[in-house]
């Protein structure tokens, strides 16, 4: 929006001051609808520049109309794809996930400062750090540094750290078990070798692919221990 915005004040300015500026606007124009393959939509074109060049308002108007798609184009599927969620999950952080927010709200009202969590992805990870505030690792997370983000921490060997109760949580969720079947696996086996006892879940509703409502355990989170 801002891009737009900045786009729209400088073509509104050469509107206002500079009708040289229009002419060579409307010559590219004029030149591109040479290309027409039919002389009435050739003649068209050029009916329609003449007009738009002898009256700097009608520029102005049709810059500002062509500016309104082009947001309106933009801003729909980008609510749509905030505000929806599903079986696949959202955006981490703009509350398309369900039951993030209050997952997150419970971790900072209850697990202790300090306390560190192991999830499958960075998806979560954002979540129980921003909503929670409290460390946490993605087991996806590469530590090779060519092959990671820079913002995301690995955990080298995340068995060890549970080894010596370095972490003390782990965190499951269905959009990251659909996504990484495998890293979801190793994090469950975790769930078992480390003792893990359930000490909270979050249900919320959740669409399929068809499209189909239902509510379901969305997030989990145990409490393990060497």
């Amino acid at each position: 929006a801002i891009l737009a915005g900045l786009s729209f004040d400088r073509l509104l300015t050469a509107a206002t001051n500079s009708t040289l500026a229009y002419g060579r606007v409307f010559d590219r124009l004029l030149a591109s609808a040479a290309t027409s393959t039919t002389s009435a939509t050739l003649t068209a074109r050029r009916r329609a520049v003449n007009r738009l060049r002898r009256s700097p308002q009608a520029v102005v108007i049709a810059v500002s109309a062509v500016l309104a798609i082009t947001l309106t184009s933009i801003a729909v599927p980008t609510v749509g794809a905030v505000g929806s969620t599903s079986i696949s999950g959202s955006l981490a952080g703009t509350g398309g996930l369900p039951g993030g927010r209050e997952t997150g709200a419970w971790i900072r009202e209850t697990v202790p400062q300090g306390a560190v969590f192991l999830t499958v992805g960075p998806t979560m990870a954002n979540i129980v750090e921003f909503y929670g505030q409290r460390k946490a690792y993605g087991l996806s997370v590469s530590p090779n540094p060519i092959r990671r983000n820079p913002a995301y921490d690995p955990i080298v060997n995340p068995d060890r750290s549970l080894q010596l109760n370095k972490i003390q949580y782990i965190v499951t969720d269905i959009w990251s078990a659909q996504r990484s079947p495998f890293f979801n696996g190793v994090l469950r086996n975790y769930v078992s070798r480390y003792h893990g006892v359930l000490v909270y879940q979050q249900s919320a509703q959740t669409s399929d692919s068809s499209g189909r409502v239902s509510t379901q355990i969305v997030i989990q989170i145990y409490e393990v221990r060497p």
